[in-house]
C-alpha cells in the first residue's frame, strides 16, 4: 500500500481519538496493562480495515488478544468471562470523546 493510502486509512480509523483512547485505562476492572485503542466492532482480525475511529476502546495489549481477534465466540467468551459488552462500552467511550471534541 502506498504512503498516501495508508496514512488516510489510519486517519480514518483512528483519528485523534486514538490517543486519548490509549490514555485511558484497560477496560477489563484490575487491569493494569498500558491500553491500546483497541476496535471494539465491526470486522475483527483485520488491524482496523474497513474500521471506524468512533468503535475504538482501551484495551492492553493482552485483553486487546483475547477480546476475539479469532472470531465471535472468542469475544463472546471473553464478555462472560470479564462483564464486558463491548459494544456497548465503544459507544459510550464515542459519546464521552465526542463530547470531547475529538475527531
Amino acid at each position: 500500500m502506498n504512503r498516501g493510502r495508508r496514512k488516510k486509512k489510519f486517519a480514518r480509523n483512528f483519528g485523534t481519538r486514538a490517543e486519548a483512547v490509549r490514555d485511558m485505562k484497560c477496560l477489563v476492572p484490575g487491569c493494569r496493562g498500558r491500553s491500546e485503542a483497541a476496535h471494539m466492532n465491526g470486522a475483527r482480525g483485520m488491524g482496523g480495515c474497513g474500521g471506524d475511529r468512533r468503535g475504538l476502546g482501551p484495551l492492553c495489549r493482552l485483553h486487546h488478544l483475547q477480546s476475539g481477534e479469532k472470531g465471535t465466540s472468542m469475544r463472546a467468551d471473553f464478555e462472560a468471562k470479564y462483564g464486558i459488552d463491548l459494544i456497548q462500552e465503544s459507544d459510550r467511550i464515542a459519546t464521552y470523546l465526542d463530547d470531547m471534541g475529538h475527531e
